[in-house]
């Protein structure tokens, strides 16, 4: 028994072998054409054409495998399936190998990696944006000998720039705030 909806289909896209997990998907049954199945009011509009499509491109394109997306429910909570054809020629006739997997979590897992990926690409943009800021502010207060300091009340620390530490005569070594 396989878990997965897989079917055989003639030339002509009907049903001439399935398995249970076919049947029980409400794909085409044994003997129903496989294309009337994508008609019906569940499915996205798009959804036969698209295999359609595809099932044309299997049995008489120069490509033997196809695939199709298509959608199953309403704009709420849609359901993707990727169906994919196979053909392969029995003696003087062409079969299609039929195989439905269902992918909305592997949809809803890609775009939240695109997501995840569109995040750390801004991240890293604006950490970049901040050290360009930080040598221009650096590049500015040296030559233009500007001492300046900042106070962190919190802590009770100063800390202050080149300049600022000659004026008040503090070495370049003591790196730590001053308390």
């Amino acid at each position: 028994w396989l878990p997965q909806p897989v079917a055989v289909l003639n030339g002509a896209g009907i049903v001439v072998c399935c398995n249970r997990a076919w049947l029980a998907h409400r794909q085409s049954p044994l003997g129903g054409c496989f294309l009337d199945a994508f008609s019906g009011s569940g499915y996205a509009p798009e959804a036969r054409g698209e295999v359609s499509v595809a099932f044309d491109v299997a049995l008489r394109g120069t490509d033997a495998a196809q695939s199709a997306l298509y959608c199953v429910g309403d704009g709420s909570n849609p359901c993707w399936y990727r169906v994919s054809l196979r053909r392969y020629p029995v003696k003087d006739q062409s079969h299609l190998i039929v195989y439905h997997e269902e992918i909305t979590e592997q949809l809803r897992l890609e775009a939240q990696l695109r997501q995840q990926t569109q995040q750390m690409q801004r991240a890293v943009q604006a950490a970049q944006s901040i050290r360009a800021d930080e040598q221009r502010w650096k590049l500015a207060l040296e030559v233009n000998h500007v001492g300046v300091w900042d106070f962190d009340a919190l802590a009770r620390t100063v800390v202050g720039s080149r300049r600022w530490k000659d004026v008040w005569d503090i070495s370049e070594d003591d790196a730590a705030p001053r308390r």
